[in-house]
């Protein structure tokens, strides 16, 4: 099979590796058994081209309507539950290919016709046999539609079989209408394909066109899809079919050019002439190609407006890693770098095809966890690579299992850890006083899956644990004495967002340690990938190296004048020998509140059972400020 690296968009490739994660989830392991079982059920049949679509086609119907009902996908849009129907198919087709493709011999018997005669048609054919206007012959776009077409090859899914058909012929079509003034018609665009698809010559083209065809899922066969892909079916039977009448030609010379191919194909005639002028030709379209600018031409020209422009590093503020050293760097900082690296590298190989230029890979390294060979690491444990769609290697690809394909320089083994968690949003909170009765506002709670992705680090190269060397503990009403090499262990006992504008500013908590005392803490927004997924109400922590604020706001949630912050270079590990107040309540009798003898402006717990409340209201939309007005009353 051809190693061609096909264009795959980021688009399909991020429906596939999508369509492995939710597989990989515990609530998918029914999926899993039914996908596998079908895989081995039908592997096990005699080949019949027409049952074995309608068997294919009919477990692609029922898996889309079990996707739908799942709450799995509950809430799901109907582009995500069609890319869970692509992932699908691409995993079926993709085990299923050595026994469905070219798997009936009518089908190699035509494979065979179809590519000799294209083969000795090309030798003699021009533009003007297939009466294409000479405003229409363009080499140079002919050249790339060519070379798309010949990728097809490379793919096993017949998404993305038909992808190269039709990158063929938007090529054509764009290039025809770049050369007319008026639209051009299905009579200027069939016989350029024609043309170019003889050029190409594809081997086993047959066998590719039917295998789409029957088990392309036929939901998604539809439009401008379908139109040109019928256009693809009728270039072959026109070749098939080719004789004087279809090339302009009389019956002599049609079979004197056929004779003449037959000799040069059979290597008899010394056609050392005609083959210069072709190889020429091809060079010369090659040639323009490479007159576009390369990436590295790019990187250059733009590195050198980088260093004559003012103020540089304004143009680096959106991305906070670029200054920072391996040490500065922790666990929850993978989840920020990681999508900035596939961004970054869907991002170039487009740029890359784009222009026609390798896909260079990243430089080797060498840190000890495997030996590196053209810069690419060398996985520990073996596992089918389905990259960019192309597929190689026959092993189990993973699905259902906890272990995952390499993703960063350096063997960094991702490992999928998921479960439930609740946020807490708790509301601002206001508190009346009206003669004896006590107003205040009550929290809502509201649950929301949590999905955690934990990593795990081989040997990485460029991104490792920070270590975590536990110092001296101090106390949070010893906290100004704490230094770098000392912690803290705290409970979190109330966590919130703080929205300002619509918009989520910080997350707030209040937190106690082992002697009781509470203190507000927070993580502003621009540490929230780092931290978010890690705190939880009722969780014990171990904290190193967190930061101190003065309280802006004027309101201390716990009379302190000082605020802890959790920023960059904080470290946050979670512990379970806690030990110290159960809940940190702070009681008050019924009289200091009547009295307001309490301190203004704190939080104080009383008990006492509710006499009535009001509906919720809110008072600051924009802030997000909601109360419930309730009346308590004590025990006595």
């Amino acid at each position: 099979m051809e190693n061609t690296e096909p264009p795959v968009s980021s688009t399909t490739t991020r429906t596939w590796h999508d369509f492995l994660e939710r597989m990989r989830q515990p609530s998918a392991t029914e999926f899993v058994k039914t996908i596998k079982n079908f895989i081995t059920t039908f592997s096990k049949t005699i080949p019949n081209p027409e049952k074995d679509s309608e068997s294919i086609q009919e477990f692609f119907t029922t898996m889309d309507a079990a996707f739908r009902a799942h709450p799995l996908w509950a809430g799901r849009t109907e582009d995500e539950l069609e890319n869970t129907s692509e992932g699908l198919e691409k995993y079926i087709m993709t085990k299923l290919f050595p026994r469905v493709f070219a798997s009936h011999p009518e089908d190699i018997k035509i494979d065979k016709d179809l590519y000799n005669k294209s083969l000795l048609i090309q030798q003699f054919i021009e533009p003007h046999h297939l009466d294409i206007q000479q405003k229409y012959q363009n080499e140079t776009s002919w050249l790339i539609a060519k070379k798309e077409l010949q990728k097809i090859n490379s793919y096993k899914a017949p998404r993305d079989k038909l992808s190269c058909i039709l990158s063929c012929c938007k090529v054509i079509s764009t290039s025809l209408f770049n050369t007319s003034e008026n639209p051009p018609g299905a009579d200027d665009f069939l016989p350029v394909l024609i043309y170019v698809t003889i050029k190409a010559n594809v081997a086993q083209l047959h066998s590719n066109l039917v295998y789409i065809q029957r088990f392309r899922n036929r939901l998604r066969l539809g439009g401008e899809t379908e139109y040109l892909f019928t256009n693809m079916l009728s270039v072959e039977s026109f070749i098939l079919n080719i004789d004087a009448k279809a090339l302009s030609m009389d019956e002599i010379e049609f079979e004197n050019n056929m004779e003449s191919a037959r000799v040069i194909v059979s290597g008899e005639y010394n056609g050392e002439n005609v083959e210069t002028r072709r190889v020429e030709s091809e060079n010369d379209m090659e040639a323009k190609l490479k007159e576009v600018p390369s990436v590295s031409d790019l990187e250059n020209k733009g590195g050198t407006m980088i260093v004559m422009e003012e103020k540089v590093s304004e143009k680096f503020w959106n991305f906070p890693f670029l200054y920072s050293k391996v040490d500065d760097l922790s666990v929850g900082d993978v989840d920020e770098l990681l999508n900035g690296y596939k961004q970054l590298v869907f991002k170039y190989v487009c740029l890359a095809k784009g222009l026609g230029v390798p896909v260079l890979p990243p430089p080797e390294t060498r840190d000890g966890g495997g030996e590196a060979v053209g810069g690419v690491p060398v996985a520990a444990t073996e596992s089918e690579q389905v990259e960019d769609g192309t597929v190689e290697g026959g092993g189990d690809d993973g699905v259902g299992d906890s272990t995952t394909e390499t993703l960063v320089a350096g063997e960094v083994v991702s490992q999928l850890d998921y479960f439930s968690a609740n946020v807490n949003i708790i509301y601002t909170v206001i508190l009346f006083l009206p003669f004896c009765s006590i107003t205040i506002l009550l929290h809502r709670n509201h649950s929301k899956r949590i999905l955690l992705q934990s990593l795990l680090f081989c040997n990485a190269s460029r991104i490792k644990y920070q270590k975590m060397e536990i110092g001296n503990k101090v106390y949070l009403n010893n906290i100004d004495q704490i230094d770098e090499k000392s912690h803290i262990k705290v409970r979190v006992l109330k966590i919130w967002n703080f929205v300002r504008n619509n918009k989520v500013c910080s997350i707030e908590m209040i937190i106690m340690d082992e002697e009781g005392t509470q203190y507000q803490d927070r993580v502003f927004n621009q540490n929230f990938s780092r931290f978010r997924h890690l705190l939880k109400e009722d969780e014990s922590y171990i904290v190193i190296k967190p930061n101190m604020a003065a309280v802006t706001n004027g309101f201390s949630y716990t009379g302190h004048k000082q605020t802890l912050t959790l920023d960059w270079k904080s470290i946050l590990k979670k512990c379970d020998d806690f030990s110290g107040p159960v809940n940190g309540f702070m009681f008050v009798d019924f009289n200091s509140i009547i009295e307001q003898t309490c301190p203004k402006d704190t939080f104080f717990d009383v008990i006492g059972h509710i006499v009535s409340f009001r509906p919720l209201e809110t008072s600051n939309p924009v802030l997000s400020k909601h109360y419930i007005k309730v009346t308590l009353s004590n025990l006595e």
